[in-house]
């Protein structure tokens, strides 16, 4: 079990790219937000092979704190889905995802960089308590 307890290398990125799953009757889609050297979107990437959406049939309405929205209407990019429009800072807000098939909320919070070092701390912490 060599780093079982630690085998969090895709964790070392959840700030930027943060995944949500939705469990839809049409199959099972992971929703984030990506911002891997390009401007924050919202990607839909099915999680099985059979799980297929048309991007004219979904949209993501984010839900800011203090209530306001906004409409995101998707670009089909094969593997995926993308927001047309880039996503505003901060992304602390509620998404809603409407497909065919309903609409699922999912919730987004921004972490910040000192995250990663409480989470360090904590595990230096950790292994002299161990």
């Amino acid at each position: 079990m060599n780093g079982g307890d630690h085998d969090h290398g895709h964790d070392d990125h959840a700030h930027e790219e943060e995944v949500q799953k939705i469990f839809a009757p049409s199959g099972v889609f992971a929703v984030s937000i990506f911002e891997d050297g390009v401007p924050p979107v919202f990607r839909i990437t099915p999680a099985t092979q059979t799980s297929r959406l048309d991007a004219t049939a979904v949209s993501v309405t984010t839900v800011q704190p203090d209530g306001t929205q906004q409409v995101f209407a998707l670009a089909d990019r094969g593997d995926y889905l993308e927001s047309k429009e880039d996503i505003p800072e901060p992304h602390s807000f509620k998404a809603i995802v409407r497909m065919p098939d309903g609409e699922f909320g999912v919730e987004f919070e921004e972490h910040e960089h000192h995250d990663d070092a409480d989470e360090a701390a904590t595990r230096d912490h950790n292994i002299g308590a161990a």
